[in-house]
């Protein structure tokens, strides 16, 4: 990697604790029954969200079979002519959802638009629904081409958000909360599926132009499904950048800002920033699982001690994501 990245911005947050790899989470054991698998499983996830705010979620439950046709259906979308995939461009009546363009997503503020292309895909609301008007929830403008593609995104996104529910109340147990402790901020969730491309980053790099730069997630939980080039990069303690590698049948998980909120802080929602500086194609996808856009976040009761009311001030979620979630037009 390029010398000219800097090593550590001082305003940006990295884990806790220095580290090498990400631990790797067994969905299985955490969605079965209750036992010392689970229990280990629970405790696992914990340490990870706190100290690190990163982990890998393996024997998931998603279908093989969906994940395929999903990725078969994502190349083939970025593969068509740019007129083509800005006939579902996002911006239409005031929406984000639909194909973003290269460099019209910023994740830093100081640097340009990042170098990746993607697809957002929200929550379908019906027209008559009294949070219709809100920019991050659907419905989605669907591109004719290519065949099958509304279906592979709505049949992947139906089965990841029960899994963000499972791995959300295996996280409010740890906390030795009730695994429904997080319940009250979902009643309408802000559920967004960005499957994207990153074409290959040559050259002399630096952190004015990278496929995603430096941040923090926004919401709760985001799980992001790579292919084999990998690229996304984890912030640890020490101030050193750590490779999260594609890991065949897993997806990585992190926490986001409006969690850490949540939780007073245990949870962390760590920096992180995509490079594709393999000489290859990135083809990867983030789900992000979030709370109902009338939701008002700040530290449940039974982590609400005075410090962390004192740093964690109560947030509007719509108008968090609204002032978060930054695109050129």
């Amino acid at each position: 990697m390029a010398d000219s990245i800097a090593r550590r911005d001082p305003e940006l947050k990295g884990a806790r604790v220095p580290f090498e790899a990400l631990p790797v989470i067994d969905a299985g054991a955490l969605r079965g029954p209750d036992g010392p698998a689970r229990d280990a499983a629970v405790a696992v996830l914990g340490q990870a969200a706190r100290e690190i705010g990163f982990f890998y979620i393996a024997d998931h439950g998603v279908s093989p079979t969906h994940i395929a046709g999903f990725f078969d259906a994502m190349r083939a979308f970025f593969a068509l002519p740019e007129e083509e995939k800005r006939r579902t461009a996002f911006g239409r009546e005031g929406k984000r959802m639909g194909y973003m363009a290269f460099g019209q997503q910023r994740t830093d503020d100081d640097a340009e638009g990042d170098l990746v292309e993607g697809y957002e895909i929200g929550l379908d609301l019906p027209a008559d629904d009294p949070d219709a008007d809100f920019p991050f929830y659907g419905p989605t403008p669907w591109p004719a081409e290519p065949a099958g593609f509304r279906e592979a995104m709505l049949g992947y996104m139906d089965e990841m958000r029960p899994l963000g529910e499972a791995v959300l109340r295996a996280l409010a147990e740890g906390l030795g909360l009730g695994a429904d402790a997080f319940n009250p901020f979902l009643e309408k969730p802000i559920l967004l599926l960005s499957p994207r491309r990153y074409p290959p980053q040559a050259g002399h790099i630096t952190r004015k132009r990278l496929g995603v730069g430096a941040h923090t997630d926004y919401g709760f939980l985001t799980f992001v499904l790579q292919d084999a080039v990998g690229g996304l990069q984890v912030l640890g303690a020490d101030g050193q950048w750590i490779e999260a590698m594609p890991l065949e049948g897993s997806f990585v998980c992190n926490i986001g800002e409006l969690l850490e909120n949540a939780t007073g802080g245990t949870l962390r929602a760590t920096t992180h920033r995509v490079i594709n500086d393999s000489g290859r194609e990135r083809y990867s996808c983030p789900f992000f699982f979030n709370p109902s856009r009338h939701a008002r976040v700040a530290p449940l009761p039974a982590l609400a001690g005075a410090e962390a009311v004192a740093r964690y001030a109560p947030v509007e979620v719509g108008l968090h994501y609204e002032a978060r979630m930054r695109y050129e037009h």
